[in-house]
């Protein structure tokens, strides 16, 4: 039995940071044999494993289907605040929003601030209406109050355990001096702001920010029992800050 490819259902994609990086034709010709010629149509947008890919990175078409999703989660909260505790409510959010909202965010949760603005906006609005709140009171206290975290807080934890998981990415530094540096991981340059913000550039700096005895020895380590330790590590706010640091602007210390 051979695999064949359906041509009618193949596109294909290009990447750039804006539009003067791309192709000026919108289609791609293959020669399937020497009387037959495919044309593939370039899309400027797919759907991979439940998330919209853009050809820019820049993850507004995934954060427009989240904010949209979150939108409809408003009415069943809305109905579902008048028969149910607060404690049932907070499970309910877990499986139904957060889900959401930490699916790949490793992935789009660098996305610049001007288009994760509105799905924290969003994010709020939902809250305010689980909890009964009117729209003045502080967002902040939200989260405190029926205890989750927000969107922040989620991408700094999943960088932290992804940067231990696929630490094997990372080139350990070649220095003898007894320096900070030294035992610590190599860091990429990059002058490109989006670029800085993707988890192959920050996963190296995160990783030299936890202290070893957090995820060593990994052998010995259940993903459990670092997920536990992670969490108890970013209590600390001058911790939690680092993190921040990096995540939002590429700056390590």
């Amino acid at each position: 039995m051979s695999l064949k490819i359906n041509f009618d259902k193949t596109n294909y994609m290009t990447f750039a940071i804006d539009s003067r990086g791309l192709p000026t034709t919108s289609t791609l010709q293959l020669p399937l044999d020497q009387n037959n010629i495919i044309t593939l149509q370039r899309l400027t947008k797919t759907r991979y494993l439940g998330i919209l890919i853009d050809q820019h990175l820049k993850w507004t078409d995934h954060i427009h289907q989240l904010k949209s999703k979150l939108r409809h989660l408003m009415y069943v909260f809305s109905n579902l605040k008048r028969v149910c505790s607060k404690a049932l409510l907070r499970e309910i959010y877990f499986a139904m929003v957060q889900s959401l909202t930490q699916y790949c965010i490793v992935a789009w949760g660098g996305a610049y601030s001007n288009i994760m603005t509105p799905l924290n906006r969003t994010l709020n609005i939902l809250l305010r209406i689980i909890l009964d709140k009117d729209r003045y009171f502080q967002s902040d206290e939200l989260y405190r109050i029926l205890d989750v975290p927000t969107i922040q807080d989620i991408y700094i934890f999943k960088v932290c355990i992804f940067s231990i998981k696929k630490q094997d990415m990372w080139t350990p530094g070649q220095t003898n001096y007894n320096t900070r540096q030294r035992g610590q991981m190599t860091t990429k340059t990059t002058h490109r702001s989006l670029t800085q913000r993707h988890f192959s550039y920050i996963g190296s700096k995160v990783f030299n920010c936890i202290p070893e005895d957090i995820w060593q020895p990994v052998e010995m380590a259940s993903l459990a029992c670092i997920r536990n330790r992670i969490r108890e590590w970013l209590k600390n706010a001058t911790n939690k800050e680092k993190i921040v640091k990096i995540v939002n602007q590429g700056i390590s210390n």
